[in-house]
């Protein structure tokens, strides 16, 4: 698992809910682009049980994700995911 996946998910883990880029420039939004993308990935694999992104389009040209908010935490699959102990399904 690549360090920014790991990151998302321990924050969410931990209950952060929403995330946005860190500021309102369009290089801001445009960083922020690789979070959106790893969480909607993260939902898609069901290891979040749901994902809510804001689109927007800042610089007038582009339809960019602003804002995702995490509804629901992490599944079992995405706990297991994080520990990287994909094999124990136990619970």
């Amino acid at each position: 698992m690549d360090e920014l996946t790991r990151e998302i998910l321990t924050r969410i883990q931990g209950g952060q809910f929403a995330f946005q880029p860190t500021g309102a420039t369009i290089d801001a939004i445009q960083d922020f682009q690789a979070t959106a993308k790893r969480i909607e990935w993260a939902k898609r694999e069901g290891y979040i049980k749901d994902a809510k992104p804001m689109l927007g389009s800042p610089d007038g040209e582009h339809t960019l994700t602003l804002h995702v908010a995490i509804v629901g935490g992490l599944t079992l699959e995405g706990e297991h995911y994080l520990l990287g102990d994909l094999d124990d399904r136990a619970f």
